[in-house]
């Protein structure tokens, strides 16, 4: 079970299970969706992990794109994956 938050939200999810990358692409398209710009925040920001684990959640994204169920006019913020 995914719970809304009302303000901020850090997401940290494990990419090991590919089953879940629809459900997990489909919350993030929800969340840059509800996004509303203010005065105080002008752009979503999404911190994304590069590598090839969350190509599934990606893949889905892109499809969701293509569909118009979501816009991506946001600023990405892309960080290395680590493998430690």
């Amino acid at each position: 079970m995914i719970l809304e938050p009302v303000t901020h939200v850090c997401l940290i999810i494990p990419f090991s299970l590919p089953s879940s990358a629809p459900q997990i692409a489909e919350y993030i398209a929800r969340r840059v969706s509800l996004f509303k710009p203010s005065a105080e925040k002008t752009h979503f920001v999404l911190g994304l992990p590069t590598g090839s684990s969350p190509l599934p959640v990606y893949q889905r994204l892109v499809e969701l794109y293509k569909e118009g169920k979501v816009s991506f006019k946001v600023s990405l913020f892309i960080s290395e994956e680590d493998d430690s």
